[in-house]
């Protein structure tokens, strides 16, 4: 299945994606974007992931269970609240990691 969605979100580096791929660079650490793929995935469940950017074929270590499952339901929820949704090969990724979104807001807990 994570395959199947990575086809249906392919995107380019360009346009879009390089602007918010810029902003992340300039938003983490601050509470609007995140790495952490749990954090993630609560957050588009709820409709604060703004971008989110995935790694092609993405490989996850024997410790992040149901890691692509979560990149699907990430992605999913993403489009669910009109989110952008950008899969990236590693040479473009925004971070060293299989994940990473920008955030509309902060969210209170933060």
């Amino acid at each position: 299945m994570y395959r199947q969605s990575l086809e249906l979100v392919q995107s380019v580096t360009t346009g879009p994606a390089r602007r918010a791929m810029e902003r992340f660079d300039k938003q983490i650490g601050t509470g609007h974007a995140s790495t952490d793929v749990q954090e993630i995935v609560s957050a588009a469940s709820t409709g604060r992931v703004e971008h989110l950017f995935l790694l092609e074929n993405a490989v996850f270590p024997a410790e992040v269970q149901g890691g692509a499952d979560l990149l699907d339901t990430a992605a999913v929820q993403t489009l669910r609240y009109g989110g952008d949704v950008h899969t990236l090969p590693e040479t473009s990724m925004p971070s060293a990691k299989p994940i990473c979104a920008i955030f509309r807001y902060v969210s209170e807990s933060t």
